[in-house]
């Protein structure tokens, strides 16, 4: 019979090369260590089920932040990486409510071994896609910073494309502090760095939707969780579960880029190209010279 103190972890967890994905492998498979030791020091059912829960909200977590980073460095397969991270979501959920129909220590532990089995194919086949794409992208902040602008991220606003800029230096400024060891000045700047990004959002608000608007509504509820998103991963780093470098690194980078190419570049070239519509030059009819003719 197959049970909780048999089951052991299989496999060691493979790299990505993405320190902030990486982390998040390591503390999914953390809380499954965690799930164990709840039922093994007692079989105390409610500290197995926060187990659990907690292994659900950290997997739901991960998942949207590896989608937002694999949109940012464009990687083709995302849409079918966002379709097996709902089919692991169905799965694992699955699990769960089997977990409350039967507390039998055989039927946990094979809930408790299928966690490991989803997150074993998602770390060894899903996540090998996109390694060599995300090595290109981390190898560039190597030397040149977090990012640097260029002519890809313009949105043809000059307000909006210097407020990116702004938001561009400011990150790149808080990184390079973090490299040079002064953490806490690094801390302040992240800190700081969030508060830009809230007045950041306004402005855009301010400036392009009709107050009330269905539109101005759905951009507000984007930067709401965006903003979210960021006051989130700024957590971890305020509660010490991940190194600061590793956030910049892995994750605001991507977290910014994707706000600025993938959102609001197209979002802004639609509506100047609506405001100002393609006018077809008119045909000028060029009369026909025959050449000389040359004996």
């Amino acid at each position: 019979m197959q049970t909780l103190e048999t089951l052991t972890p299989r496999h060691a967890i493979p790299e990505t090369g993405n320190p902030f994905i990486d982390a998040a492998h390591r503390r999914l498979m953390m809380l499954g260590e965690t799930i164990r030791d709840a039922w093994r020091l007692g079989g105390d059912t409610q500290k197995f089920l926060a187990g659990i829960d907690a292994f659900h909200t950290a997997v739901i977590e991960h998942f949207g932040q590896e989608e937002l980073i694999l949109k940012a460095i464009r990687f083709e397969n995302a849409q079918t990486h966002h379709q097996n991270h709902v089919a692991i979501l169905e799965m694992l959920e699955q699990a769960i409510s089997r977990l409350h129909q039967a507390w039998e220590i055989e039927t946990i532990a094979r809930v408790v071994e299928l966690m490991e089995d989803i997150l074993l194919c998602h770390e060894l086949v899903d996540d090998n896609d996109f390694i060599d794409l995300m090595s290109l992208h981390l190898e560039e902040g190597a030397t040149a910073g977090l990012l640097a602008w260029n002519a890809n991220l313009e949105t043809g606003s000059e307000v909006v494309d210097a407020g990116h800029r702004q938001l561009i230096t400011a990150l790149n400024q808080v990184y390079a502090l973090c490299r040079a060891g002064k953490e806490a000045e690094a801390e302040a700047g992240l800190d700081a760095f969030e508060a830009q990004i809230c007045q950041h959002f306004r402005d855009e608000e301010a400036r392009l939707e009709p107050k009330g608007s269905d539109g101005a509504r759905q951009r507000r509820s984007r930067h709401q969780q965006m903003l979210g998103d960021l006051q989130r991963v700024n957590g971890y780093r305020r509660e010490g579960s991940l190194p600061l470098q590793a956030i910049l690194e892995g994750y605001l980078r991507f977290w910014l880029l994707n706000h600025i190419r993938q959102e609001d570049v197209p979002e802004f070239l639609a509506r100047l190209h609506v405001a100002r519509p393609h006018v077809a030059r008119p045909h000028v009819a060029r009369p026909h010279v025959a050449r000389p003719h040359v004996d």
